[in-house]
């Protein structure tokens, strides 16, 4: 009402109210500048860490920890693999790579 203004109770902390993306899709990149892979097997290669584990390990490590963040926050994460972080492309245009997807708007 007009004299008490905006109420809100919350039923949960603040912490449990942050813990839920409630299912909201998340796009990202990751950069495998070493670890070659095609869209059919870039999972399976990645968190394979019987393949070539001393290649591209921080990025390994992060779509790993994305994996678990995702079944605890409950979000989903969809990527895209690049082979570059994005250099500038010399004829113009932009970037390639992930900074190339982030101006684009793909991700």
């Amino acid at each position: 009402n007009v004299s008490t203004g905006f109420k809100i109770k919350l039923n949960n902390t603040k912490v449990k109210l942050r813990s839920d993306f409630h299912g909201i899709r998340l796009r990202g990149t990751v950069v495998l500048t070493k670890l070659k892979t095609n869209s059919s097997n870039a999972e399976e290669r990645i968190v394979d860490t019987n393949i070539l584990p001393h290649l591209d390990s921080v990025s390994r490590f992060t779509y790993i920890l994305f994996l678990n963040l995702q079944d605890l926050y409950n979000f989903t994460f969809d990527f895209e693999v690049t082979e570059s972080w994005g250099y500038l492309n010399p004829q113009g245009g932009g970037h390639d790579g992930m900074v190339g997807q982030l101006e684009r708007g793909e991700i």
